[in-house]
């Protein structure tokens, strides 16, 4: 089982941007390639000037890899989710939904350049988002993040990310795009189901 939370705030967290929620079942193929399949939902704020939420539901799959290279750690995820979009028009929820298809690719590096565990290691990531549908007609580009910061070990199952994350959107024009600079904090805690032998 796997789940996540996230809280996205703008204006220097002064005001609201989104909240996530996700959660998933996963199965190791070959006891080293983690698979999952699961939900989500999001809820995106009004722009300035509304008062209507967008509500946003995912199913995902998800694929993933790592590898070890000297003391380099390089994850490989696949995600492909299917979303169901709350269609607001002048300001109201329509009852529409629009569907769309996206392909995420990330590649991390955690440099382990410390023997100890217990010290921070450096992360560099970059994660590129494409989408199609009926409703995606310029903007098969979606989004491009690129993340650098550390990644700090609490304990054998809790340790978090903290860092700059830059987030290039293109918009459903096709010719505007929006840059945001980040400041992320991800935090990761792993809960282990199995049965000791």
């Amino acid at each position: 089982m796997v789940a996540d939370i996230h809280v996205r705030r703008d204006d220097f967290v002064m005001d609201d941007y989104f909240y996530f929620l996700r959660a998933g079942v996963g199965y190791w193929i070959s006891g080293k390639y983690p698979v999952i399949l699961g939900v989500a939902h999001l809820w995106l704020a009004p722009p300035e000037g509304d008062s209507t939420w967008s509500n946003e539901n995912r199913i995902y799959q998800q694929w993933s890899s790592v590898l070890k290279q000297d003391k380099v750690l390089i994850l490989n995820r696949i995600r492909l989710e299917q979303r169901f979009i709350d269609h607001i028009t002048n300001d109201e929820i329509t009852g529409n939904k629009q569907f769309s298809v996206r392909l995420r690719y990330l590649t991390s590096f955690e440099f382990r350049v410390f023997s100890n565990p217990k010290i921070p290691s450096p992360v560099l990531s970059d994660e590129i988002h494409i989408q199609f549908g009926s409703g995606i007609v310029y903007n098969s580009f979606d989004q491009n993040r690129l993340f650098l910061g550390v990644k700090v070990p609490v304990s054998e199952k809790l340790n978090f990310d903290i860092g700059y994350m830059n987030v290039l959107q293109q918009k459903s024009t096709g010719y505007k795009y929006t840059m945001s600079h980040v400041f992320r904090i991800f935090i990761y805690y792993n809960l282990d189901f199995t049965a000791d032998e």
